[in-house]
C-alpha cells in the first residue's frame, strides 16, 4: 500500500449530478409561422368622394365664370372703342312717308323709353349715374324690340342701330352715346353740364319721334 501510494497520485472521478432520467430528451418549441395578412378591402371613404366631387364642381364654375367675364369684357371693349363716325345718316329714306322710319320699330314704345331716360336725367343726383341710367333705359327698350338683333352685336350697338332706323337725329344719338361711354367706361369726371348735354340730345330725339307719332295719328284720323 505504501508503495502504491508513493507510485501515482489518486484520481477521483465524480459523475455529473442529474435529477431524474438522464436519457430524457430536452423538449424544444416549434416556432409558429403565420400566413401573410392582406389589408382589408375597403370602399373609398365618403368624405374623400365628396371632396373630389366638390373640387370638380368648383372647377366647372370657375371656368364658366371666367368665360362669361371674358365675353363681357370683349363686348364692353368693342362698345367703348367703336368709332363715333360709324353712324347711319339720319335722313336716309326707306320708301315710307316719314324719313328714316323703318317698319318694325315700335315708335310709341321707343318714345316712352326716351321719356324714362329724361326722367332719369332729371331725378338722379349723381351726374354719372344719371347719364348711364338714361342710355340704359334706351338699351332696355331696344332689347324688347330686338327680334332682328345680330348675336354679335352689343346692346349699345343694337340700340344705336334701332335709333338709326327712326327719324332720331344721328348727332344727338352720338352725343348721348358718347356721354354714356365716358360715364361708364372711363374714370373721367361727369359734370352737371354733361347731364345738360344729355338732356338736350334726348329732347331732340324725343321731338323727332313725336313728329313721327303725330304723322301716324293724322294718317289714322284721315
Amino acid at each position: 500500500m505504501l508503495g502504491a501510494a508513493s507510485a501515482t497520485p489518486w484520481v477521483v472521478t465524480v459523475p455529473p449530478f442529474t435529477i431524474g432520467n438522464r436519457d430524457r430528451p430536452v423538449p424544444t418549441t416549434t416556432p409558429m409561422t403565420l400566413p401573410p395578412q392582406e389589408p382589408p378591402q375597403r370602399d373609398l371613404p365618403v368624405a374623400e368622394t365628396l371632396e373630389k366631387a366638390m373640387l370638380a364642381l368648383f372647377t366647372v364654375i370657375v371656368v364658366a365664370l371666367a368665360a362669361l367675364a371674358i365675353g363681357w369684357l370683349v363686348r364692353r371693349l368693342r362698345a367703348a372703342w367703336r368709332p363715333e363716325e360709324d353712324l347711319t345718316e339720319p335722313d336716309r329714306l326707306d320708301g315710307s312717308d316719314v324719313p328714316g322710319e323703318v317698319v318694325g320699330v315700335d315708335i310709341t314704345s321707343l318714345a316712352t323709353a326716351v321719356a324714362r331716360a329724361e326722367a332719369h336725367l332729371a331725378g338722379t343726383r349723381q351726374p354719372r349715374d344719371a347719364v348711364i341710367a338714361a342710355w340704359v333705359a334706351l338699351e332696355d327698350e331696344a332689347e324688347l324690340q330686338g327680334a332682328g338683333r345680330d348675336p354679335a352685336q352689343t346692346a349699345t350697338e343694337f340700340t344705336t342701330e334701332l335709333l338709326a332706323r327712326t327719324s332720331a337725329p344721328a348727332d344727338a344719338v352720338a352725343v348721348l352715346r358718347g356721354l354714356y361711354h365716358r360715364a361708364r367706361f372711363t374714370s373721367g369726371p361727369v359734370t352737371p353740364q354733361d347731364v345738360g348735354s344729355a338732356r338736350g340730345a334726348l329732347a331732340r330725339i324725343a321731338s323727332a319721334l313725336d313728329v313721327v307719332q303725330d304723322s301716324h295719328r293724322e294718317e289714322a284720323s284721315s
